[in-house]
């Protein structure tokens, strides 16, 4: 097998390791800042999915608003049993349900397939949704659509920290982050300029087949997975795009990257959801860091959600303008997380910031009045350190899970923070 290095005469140090070989690398690297700016893409499409029920199907009249959207509950017809909040609660059952098994296959397969066809079912059923004769058919296409959220978010921010310098993760997921909340953000014009829920399902989905299509062309596997499963040849193109772009050559023995991380594995075996029971049986403190994982997404998620879907039928101010604050106000979380890690480290930045979701929740709750002038300010507050904890979670999961593991733990997490997206649609009629 051919050996392929790049001989620099300022470098001594020879890479022989993943880690070694991105460190390397600039963090500025153009190839590697498309490759992080278009799995961020996706990030923004899916969160438009996730929150546009705050448009299509909202829990009161929005007509007080001046608004003129054709709801889903006004084309047909709702009872207690088909209630509109099922439009927003599917979605995130399906992610419950069937939602881990393509963020499992994304260890077995790779991460690329799993990305690309997830973005594309996720804009094929959004397109069905669109066409939907019946609201049972709505339900079920929205059900299916909820099956790809997990592997068209995650499985994206896995994909790039594994091809990504460690130093630059930081940076992505202010990329990504922005990505969530210009994707949220941009439903309240679509749906000012557009008044029917058809169509503004229908304009939402199409970015996704585009954008599928594109990666299919464009998008290589993940650097780790490539060595993790011996694939010299795509490796070899990873490096020499990579390179291309570089500020500087680098010393480098591919086998040597292929070797090492082929040792890392815990064992020989593909990844398994039996194999990690066992690693977590044998590791305590691992099986605690993932039930603490657990938790948090699962509170933030109940909370983002129900806030999220909420944001239109404030009483305070006008609902597109809401809708767009709710969004922005997560913007300061991804600019602050990544300096506090720095100064704080990450237990400590996540402690404090849980302590404020809790401190800002009790807020809202003794300001009981919309129209306590309290009210609104705890509200964003709460919306704020809810996300900045969420973003604490992706960046601290990404470093903390064994990679052959790590799409499985995700996953795990993120279908215990399901329940939490199951259940906020409906938390205002549980209270009812």
């Amino acid at each position: 097998m051919k050996e392929n290095t790049i001989y620099c005469e300022n470098e001594v140090k020879v890479c022989r390791t993943r880690e070694e070989f991105l460190g390397k690398c600039s963090k500025r690297n153009p190839y590697l800042l498309a490759m992080t700016f278009l799995l961020s893409l996706n990030w923004g499409l899916s969160g438009a999915f996730l929150v546009i029920p705050a448009f299509i199907s909202p829990t009161e009249d929005l007509a007080r608003n001046g608004t003129s959207i054709e709801r889903v509950q006004d084309e047909f017809s709702t009872t207690t049993w088909r209630r509109p909040e099922l439009v927003a609660t599917v979605f995130s059952a399906g992610n419950l349900v069937l939602g881990p098994v393509f963020s499992g296959l994304a260890d077995r397969v790779g991460r690329k397939s799993i990305i690309v066809w997830s973005i594309m079912a996720t804009g094929v059923f959004g397109i069905c949704c669109a066409l939907s004769p019946t609201f049972e058919a709505l339900l079920i296409f929205r059900f299916l659509q909820g099956i790809f959220y997990n592997s068209t978010t995650l499985t994206n921010w896995v994909h790039v920290t594994e091809s990504t310098p460690k130093s630059s993760h930081a940076s992505s997921s202010v990329i990504f982050g922005l990505s969530w909340i210009f994707g949220c953000a941009i439903c309240s014009p679509i749906a000012y300029y557009i008044h029917s829920w058809r169509d503004i399902l229908f304009v939402l989905s199409l970015p996704n087949i585009f954008l599928a299509l594109f990666l299919l062309w464009w998008l290589q596997e993940s650097f780790e997975y490539m060595l993790l499963n011996n694939r010299y040849k795509e490796a070899e193109i990873f490096i020499g795009r990579t390179l291309k772009w570089n500020k500087k050559p680098v010393n480098y023995k591919l086998n040597e990257m292929i070797h090492k991380s082929i040792l890392t594995k815990t064992a020989a075996d593909k990844p398994s959801l039996r194999r990690l029971i066992r690693l977590l049986g044998s590791k305590p403190k691992l099986f605690t860091l993932l039930a603490i994982s657990c938790y948090m997404c699962f509170s933030s998620t109940f909370l983002h959600n129900a806030m999220a879907l909420t944001s239109t039928v404030l009483e305070v101010g006008d609902l597109y303008w809401n809708f767009v604050f709710a969004a922005f106000v997560e913007l300061p979380s991804y600019l602050v997380v990544p300096p506090l890690f720095k100064l704080f480290g990450q237990t400590w930045t996540l402690f404090v910031l849980n302590i404020l979701t809790v401190l800002a929740n009790v807020g809202v709750i003794f300001a009981q009045s919309e129209s306590s002038i309290y009210y609104l300010p705890c509200w964003l507050l709460a919306k704020f350190a809810c996300s900045s904890a969420f973003m604490c979670f992706l960046i601290f999961a990404a470093q903390l899970f064994p990679c052959e593991f790590r799409g499985i733990c995700i996953a795990i997490c993120t279908t215990v923070g399901a329940l939490g997206a199951v259940a906020a649609p409906m938390a205002a009629a549980l209270v009812s």
